[in-house]
């Protein structure tokens, strides 16, 4: 243990953090990642985090553990090392690897583009102002140098049997660039690229960033009981077998048991349930949801990232690192404009037998241009549409593959039903009482109730036009019901489980009450005087605009409609074939939504996935693209998805639709405007009449021609309606 020590270097030390430099991992990824999952796994170690690109290692622990020990502990692992890559689980060093891999890249993407703008800069600074350009010498070699990433690139693309693409067309053209003396050429089309591989990079890098920052599972601190003493601790030292305390509208910090007190948590964004449910002694609770109403003290189980919240975030960011990349449209204009040029290359060398000429045609064609801003541009000026109509679009990619969908994934609470609960049925005993009394003496009972169905009950009282007194005395008992004497009477309101607490009889409304179960309603039970006297159903209001939505894509080609939910099966079945889903999914954690989704994928399905909660964002990664409703939705949610609804409009959809098609005709038209100019280059390359400035035009034209015909998206509207007309009108391929 001894001989070992000396390789580790102590760079810093805190109470409770620990930061090592260790050889042993320098600009190693596996062994990083397999060390770093060893350590985490050892019962004083509460989180670790290893850098490969620095060879440094930070431990957070126990603080009565001495760091001799942690040193030691280290060096048993680095000794480990050939057996830990071997049984460290692959998902966790291919994590590390791929998350190291693309910061590097971007790094170095920075760095190279950073370097040629540069040089180009100073070349043209020393032009004008001192008349004097860079020699073609050194504008050759500068071009060799920025050339050769692309060149390796193009090696590694032949080698994969990939001849026909972007990279091979830029590198051939880079290459005739620099062998006829056209270095500024060279230096041109690697520019163009590079601008648009780091700006890809960097969103790429700032959309993971920003997941990992918002999917925290609390505040800073949090109450620890020590001794019988309330103590504010740092969530990152709370250990496991620590008690916890939870007061009302704080997060959970740590998936545990609850061991004394009880509370109405709201764990909606997780299950999809929207009820809080009650806590109490020997309950489970998750990190990351929320105390509504109560005081609990938990025992922590799980702590760090081994919280359930940790897991999806997990799930979520694996999802994003290892999405396959769909063929974008600008690779397939790529592809196409690589075949025209190859034939309008043999066609020139055929028919003049002129290198120069031949040359001057293969650089007009291969030209970035056309590609890049038949694309990029009206993709800009989309996503610059659809945020003047409250959507956030994260990448032209996913505006794309959302026209290509035919098949739709909708959660249910908060996506297709509004999340507040409304009366729906009131059942009373004939002869007894009516509507009137059985909603006055709820909603009486319910006043001062901040629970949701309970808030439901006393809006459909006013609506009624009920007058309602506020002089009553209620007493509420968590999750269960309120106790209320109003006057001469006292009136019970609640479960079912609760009125048997009571002592209320309530078998003269089974019958009714298990029809209201069966249709998905939530229940509560009335009494007075300890008499029941009837039965109020509340459910989640479904979106009003859900049948028109559904309609309009059915007719635009979406094939399938599914509804899938944390809710009980009865109610999720209900609203499937009320409103025509094909498929439904119940009862389901985060992880089997995201299997849902990826089955129907496996059968073919290009699935779009709309949903609002940290529940749904696996299934939101999973899917082709994600969709999240933003004015309920959970951060989570629209941080992981692919688009966001600023609002909770599903009539969105459609306009999303309408855009994909229209801004997919739009890049063909720019396509072909491009094409033109080219052709109309080759034309006089062939004639030998393209000198330098008619080139220069010609490019300067096409961009104009482009950038004019994209500009119209910016002001473009949608037509939402009950026939999808615009979308028929553009082409789906």
């Amino acid at each position: 243990m001894t001989a070992a020590a000396p390789a580790l270097q102590v760079c810093h030390s805190l109470p409770g953090r620990l930061r090592l430099k260790v050889p042993a991992i320098y600009r190693r990824e596996a062994e990083a990642g397999s060390l770093a999952h060893w350590l985490s796994l050892q019962e004083f170690i509460t989180a670790t985090t290893a850098n490969p690109v620095t060879g440094s290692l930070i431990l957070y622990y126990r603080q009565e553990v001495r760091v001799s020990d942690l040193l030691a502990l280290v060096a048993e692992g680095v000794r480990q090392l050939p057996q830990l890559l071997a049984t460290t689980p692959s998902w966790s060093a291919r994590l590390e690897e791929v998350r190291l891999e693309k910061n590097d890249r971007l790094a170095w993407g920075i760095r190279k583009l950073t370097a040629l703008t540069g040089f180009l800069g100073l070349n043209l600074f020393s032009s004008l102002v001192w008349g004097a350009p860079f020699s073609p010498a050194v504008l050759t070699a500068g071009a060799v140098m920025a050339s050769l990433p692309l060149w390796y690139r193009t090696l590694t693309e032949i080698s994969g049997y990939r001849f026909l693409g972007l990279h091979p067309l830029l590198s051939m053209a880079s290459i005739l660039a620099i062998a006829t003396g056209e270095a500024m050429t060279a230096l041109e089309v690697i520019w163009i690229l590079d601008i648009g591989e780091v700006l890809e990079e960097y969103v790429a890098d700032r959309s993971r960033r920003a997941i990992r920052d918002i999917l925290q599972v609390c505040a800073k601190n949090t109450i620890v009981l020590v001794d019988g003493v309330e103590v504010e601790t740092p969530v990152q030292q709370v250990q496991v077998g620590d008690v916890v305390v939870v007061r009302p509208m704080e997060k959970i910090p740590v998936d545990g048991v609850v061991v004394f007190g009880e509370a109405l948590v709201d764990q909606a964004h997780f299950t999809g349930c929207s009820e809080p449910g009650l806590r109490r002694e020997g309950d489970p609770v998750y990190a990351g949801t929320i105390v509504q109403d109560g005081r609990i003290r938990i025992r922590a189980e799980k702590v760090g990232e081994a919280t359930y919240l940790n897991q999806i975030i997990f799930l979520v960011e694996r999802s994003l690192l290892f999405r396959p990349q769909a063929e974008k449209q600008a690779e397939l204009l790529a592809v196409r404009l690589s075949r025209l040029g190859l034939a309008a290359t043999f066609f020139a060398l055929v028919l003049t037998q002129d290198l120069a000429k031949v040359f001057a045609v293969l650089l007009v064609m291969a030209c970035p241009c056309a590609t890049i801003l038949a694309a990029a541009t009206a993709v800009s000026a989309s996503l610059a549409n659809a945020a003047d109509h409250l959507i956030l679009i994260k990448g032209g990619l996913y505006l794309e593959r959302f026209g290509a969908t035919d098949c739709l994934c909708f959660d249910k609470t908060g996506t297709i039903t509004t999340g507040v609960p409304e009366v729906r049925q009131v059942a009373w005993h004939d002869g007894l009482t009516d509507y009137v009394e059985v909603l006055t003496l709820a909603a009486v009972a319910e006043y001062r109730n901040p629970h949701p169905l309970a808030k439901a009950v006393v809006k459909k009282a006013e609506e009624e036009g009920l007058l309602l007194a506020n002089d009553a005395v209620s007493d509420t008992i968590l999750g269960r019901g309120v106790r209320t004497v109003w006057g001469m009477n006292t009136i019970v309101v609640g479960s079912h489980a609760f009125f048997l607490e009571e002592g209320i009889t309530t078998a003269a409304f089974d019958d009714i009450a298990a029809e209201m179960a069966a249709s998905g309603l939530s229940i509560l039970y009335v009494a007075k005087n300890q008499r029941l006297l009837g039965l109020i159903g509340l459910a989640a209001a479904v979106r009003p605009e859900l049948p028109q939505v559904m309609d309009w894509l059915r007719r635009d080609g979406v094939q399938e409609f599914h509804l899938v939910s944390g809710d009980a099966p009865a109610l999720v079945e209900r609203l499937a074939r009320a409103h025509g889903f094909d498929g439904y999914g119940a009862a389901l954690l985060p992880e089997e939504k995201a299997a849902y989704v990826a089955a129907l994928m496996a059968k073919g399905r290009s699935v779009a996935f709309v949903g609002d909660g940290v529940n749904d964002a696996p299934a939101l990664t999973k899917a082709e693209v994600g969709v999240a409703m933003g004015a309920g939705g959970s951060e989570t949610a629209i941080a992981t998805a692919d688009i966001a609804l600023v609002d909770d409009d599903l009539r969105r959809l459609i306009y999303l639709r309408q855009l994909s098609w229209q801004t997919l005709g739009i890049i063909q038209q720019n396509f072909w405007m491009a094409l033109a100019t080219d052709l109309l280059g080759v034309g006089l390359a062939l004639t030998g009449r393209l000198t330098p400035v008619i080139g220069g035009l010609l490019h300067v034209g096409h961009a104009a021609l482009i950038s004019a015909n994209s500009g119209r998206l910016l002001s473009w509207q949608p037509t939402i309606g009950p026939e999808p007309a615009a979308a028929g009108s553009a082409p789906k391929g």
